[in-house]
């Protein structure tokens, strides 16, 4: 038979268009498909005798196959109306159906006429299986299998329900298929067990314990799947389960012969915290692949892990050891983007300038290639600079021509703003020979800026004072290289107030940074199609979601422990459901709650003549006549008497609210007045204290900036949105520095 291929497109809700395949070769059947400019995603191979009895691969009916192309395959294949293609006949199709919507009344019914309780669809799969895939409730399936449902059969890939209850992490399923008889020892179609599915899909560990059947013929498989899936929560879980004392993490497995390490290198989600797992618990780093010579110093350079390159050589692995490709860990580390401490971990385990690097006829150098890929900060590392491999971003502007803008090393900030802005307007007048106005940017705006489009230039100033042009643009520049100075930035905050961005991991569509943020009592993770909020009770108890949590940086999570001063980590512990829920109620319940402003004393007497400020972030809502309305957040500031800062200081939101609330009643009389009516409500008032210092860099006194100054009595407050300066410097109170009573002295 002549080999054929169809081609189609289809789209699934919320992803791209993807361009999807099909051909008939001798072995069989290959279906694939892949997205916009993206590598194939997706590679099946099907025997024809399976394509007879089962139609199209199951991960293929996202993207329908059209039925014209499933008309010439079979004509082809000489198959005349196959079972796959026709409906399920009745009342199997009821069966079914009520299975999917939940219905035992219409189960009874149809049990009482003769359905058998195990009656299978087209894929092999009873009623449970409809269940199990988020349809149905825990005690409609606890129903039919008390009536004989068979909880070990298997479909047409070998999976049971089990495996499957697994893939979905749902832990209660998992625990009812057990108690009725459910085997754990049931491999499928590739020979993975229930146990093996759920460190694949990164289940819960209490789920994993659950349906490990203690076979240490199965740890080799275990391992290498837990690796394989960077299941760091898994693989962080056997030192604490203190098995065998310490896991044996370089056992080969598969037909390869690939050690753990090499197979989590291998594996579609790498993460760089189960490598240092796996090399911490001493896996081998001298392995090298039998497929490609690629040793474990250049999969550290490929996933830009700088940490990993000194306890390379000091393994024994060659700096200059070329992979299938004649590649040595220089050579590529100077392929992609600037990976400053990467290549500082490569210059300290000996890479120097001179280092000659293969690829190119006649052989370059180190230093060559990194010009020719316009890796200037790369370049000045191999020369010996010196850099903490941290950049900060400025605007120049010219009195003729086009804006430029400036990338310099982080450490001139701390020089203070005189001695920077110098540097500065020195380096943009050698770029652009004449003098320039120069802005420093925060890291939003610099997120923000154009540069890498034509006609709009950036620009390396290098610590030695010299500049380069940055021409060269494969993606944004690398996040990881960003630093921004405080003093100049925006949401600079420290009290209570946090951000942390990382790098996304390479499966990641669009590579977007993650991002976390402490505001308010309350974490907020964001990435691509992701926004997940935790409370800091559940945080304590339950860690980062399960999302994030294999990509969050260990020293990211460090350092939001310490900022809680929480210790515990009891999330790294095993526990059910239930117990980690009770825990978060209970240390919710063991916190002090907040004052409200009825219940707060009158604010002292104010007697130093002194004053403090505080950033106010209001939450409100307007209600209109007809009962409808919205709500809103919005930034004032507001002067306060200096004694409330300093007395009684767990009173000064509540009375801080009590003051804007009388804001918010004038704000009602007067639309009372107003034809269309309507009112607001102050919903909730947060207020951080300023530094002496911080207030005076406020931005009050630009449009549509409002300063409201609170007295000492319950007057209503008065804005002060004017240009003019709000009180004389004198007058302005630090916290940290409590004043004197007038007339005793300041």
């Amino acid at each position: 038979m002549a080999e054929r291929n169809w081609t189609w497109t289809g789209t699934r809700a919320g992803d791209s268009e993807r361009r999807c395949s099909v051909a008939i070769r001798d072995d069989g059947l290959h279906w694939g498909t892949e997205a916009k400019g993206e590598e194939e995603e997706l590679g099946v191979h099907q025997l024809r005798e399976e394509f007879r009895d089962f139609g199209p691969p199951e991960s293929r009916e996202y993207l329908a196959v059209p039925g014209n192309i499933l008309d010439e395959v079979c004509a082809l294949l000489e198959l005349k109306d196959p079972g796959w293609r026709k409906p399920l006949a009745e009342p199997l199709a009821s069966w079914f159906a009520a299975a999917e919507k939940g219905d035992r009344a219409r189960l009874e019914d149809l049990l009482t006429n003769g359905v058998p309780v195990n009656a299978l669809d087209h894929n092999r799969r009873s009623a449970l299986w409809r269940l199990t895939n988020g349809k149905g409730n825990i005690a409609l399936a606890a129903w039919l299998l008390d009536l004989g449902a068979n909880v070990n059969l298997r479909d047409r890939y070998g999976r049971t329900l089990l495996m499957m209850a697994a893939v979905l992490r749902d832990g209660e399923r998992v625990e009812l298929y057990l108690k009725h008889g459910a085997d754990k020892t049931i491999g499928d179609s590739d020979g993975e067990t229930a146990y093996i599915t759920a460190i694949e899909s990164r289940a819960y560990c209490l789920i994993c314990h659950s349906l490990n059947s203690r076979n240490d013929a199965e740890w080799p498989q275990a391992i290498h799947a837990g690796a394989s899936a960077s299941n760091v929560s898994w693989l962080r879980w056997q030192t604490q389960l203190g098995s065998k004392n310490k896991p044996e993490v370089n056992v080969r497995y598969g037909p390869r012969g690939r050690t753990p390490l090499q197979a989590c290198f291998r594996g579609y989600q790498t993460h760089p915290e189960a490598v240092r797992w796996l090399v911490e618990n001493g896996a081998d780093l001298t392995v090298v692949d039998p497929d490609d010579r690629t040793t474990i110093l250049h999969h550290a350079v490929r996933h830009n892990l700088p940490w990993l390159v000194a306890p390379c050589v000091k393994a024994g692995v060659a700096m200059d050891a070329q992979d299938g490709a004649g590649q040595t860990a220089l050579s590529l580390a100077l392929d992609g983007n600037e990976h400053p401490a990467l290549m500082r971990a490569l210059v300290a385990a000996g890479a120097e300038a001179k280092t000659p690097v293969p690829g190119r006829e006649p052989e370059e150098t180190a230093e060559q290639k990194a010009k020719r890929m316009n890796l200037v900060w790369s370049a000045f590392l191999l020369r010996g600079g010196t850099w903490s491999g941290l950049c900060c971003h400025a605007e120049a502007q010219p009195e003729s021509g086009e804006a430029f803008w400036l990338e310099f090393p982080a450490e001139w900030c701390g020089e203070g703003h005189e001695p920077l802005s110098a540097s500065l307007k020195i380096a943009a007048r050698t770029i652009c020979g004449g003098p320039a106005t120069v802005r420093v940017l925060g890291r939003s705006e610099a997120e923000r800026q154009p540069w890498g489009r034509p006609g709009k230039k950036l620009w390396a100033v290098l610590p030695d004072g010299t500049s380069a042009p940055i021409e060269r643009f494969r993606d944004a520049r690398p996040v990881a290289m960003w630093s921004f100075p405080e003093a100049w930035a925006e949401n600079t905050r420290e009290q209570m107030e946090r951000e942390w961005k990382w790098p996304a991991p390479p499966w990641t569509p669009h590579y977007q940074p993650y991002t976390l943020r402490l505001r308010r009592g309350e974490l907020t993770w964001k990435g691509y199609n992701l926004e997940l909020k935790r409370s800091l009770a559940q945080f304590r108890v339950e860690g980062p979601p399960t999302p994030v949590s294999d990509s969050m940086p260990r020293e990211a999570t460090d350092e939001l422990c310490a900022l809680l001063a929480e210790t515990a980590r009891e999330w790294e512990a095993v526990a059910s459901d239930e117990v980690r829920r009770r825990k978060v109620e209970e240390w919710t319940a063991a916190q002090p709650q907040p004052v409200a402003p009825e219940d707060a004393p009158p604010p002292p007497p104010h007697q130093s003549g002194k004053y403090c400020y505080a950033k106010l972030e209001i939450e409100d809502r307007f209600n209109t006549p007809t009962g409808t309305g919205s709500d809103s957040e919005w930034t004032c500031w507001a002067e306060f008497p200096a004694e409330w800062a300093y007395e009684h200081r767990r009173f000064l939101r509540p009375w801080l609210k009590a003051a804007m609330g009388r804001v918010y009643d004038a704000m009602n009389r007067r639309i009372a007045e107003d034809p269309e009516g309507g009112s607001y409500v102050l919903r909730d008032c947060h207020a951080t204290v300023l530094s002496l210092a911080e207030a005076k860099e406020q931005p009050w006194g630009m449009r549509g900036k409002v300063l409201y100054l609170i007295p000492d009595n319950d007057a209503a407050p008065t804005s002060l949105q004017s240009t003019a300066p709000a009180r004389p410097v004198e007058a302005m109170a630090d916290p940290g520095n409590p004043p004197a009573p007038a007339g005793k002295g300041n």
